[in-house]
């Protein structure tokens, strides 16, 4: 659907502006971050990697003084977005930004009404359902180095870029299984206030 090289990097607020202009009306997204945890007080966010109908995209929270845009798209009921572990990411958004994610398709939660073994790595559950082996190249990398390798970009995209077939796939399965409810209501844990208060609430005890 896409190629790897036909990406946009989002850096500065003409970028962003551009970005918003061209996905007003987009019915779905393909979103996951990069973030430094580790040896910090507070999770540094270092990339957003998102897909649209649009095209592919690379955001650069480093860079850009707000991220407006793309917090808008996460928090509206009409844009799908379609993740893998997105709880991670919706947790440090959260954090961040104060909101939470409204119209959730998680692919490893699905995969788990699929029979997989939760939880499933999304490399093994891309290479199973479409046949595509995903490299390994920059899982320990330096995320906050700027500026950024075209490798890392290249491997940020390659969590994003499947999501969509992969979504379509699970989708269809589980319809026929008829249990699309199913994986409805325990996504939607995840678009509520109550499930990040309870999160922070458990760290601030720990």
């Amino acid at each position: 659907m896409f190629s790897i090289d036909d990406y946009e990097l989002i850096q500065n607020e003409s970028e962003l502006a551009k970005f918003k202009a061209d996905n007003q009306d987009i019915t779905w997204m393909s979103l996951d971050t990069e973030f430094i945890g580790e040896r910090r007080y507070q999770t540094l966010l270092c990339l957003i990697q998102v897909a649209t109908e649009r095209g592919l995209y690379v955001l650069d929270p480093l860079k850009l003084s707000n991220i407006q845009p793309i917090l808008d798209l996460i928090i509206n009921p009409n844009v799908t977005k379609i993740t893998h572990a997105g709880e991670n990411d919706y947790r440090l958004i959260n954090e961040l930004y104060g909101i939470f994610p409204i119209n959730v398709f998680d692919t490893q939660i699905a995969a788990g009404f699929l029979g997989y073994k939760f939880p499933i790595s999304f490399r093994k559950l891309v290479e199973e359902e479409l046949g595509i082996r995903l490299s390994k190249d920059q899982t320990v990398t330096d995320w906050e180095m700027r500026p950024m390798k075209n490798g890392q970009i290249k491997y940020a995209l390659e969590d994003i870029i499947p999501l969509h077939s992969l979504w379509q796939r699970l989708t269809h399965k589980i319809s026929t299984l008829q249990r699309l409810d199913w994986v409805q209501e325990e996504t939607q844990r995840l678009e509520q206030k109550s499930f990040y208060d309870m999160k922070s609430a458990q760290r601030s005890v720990g």
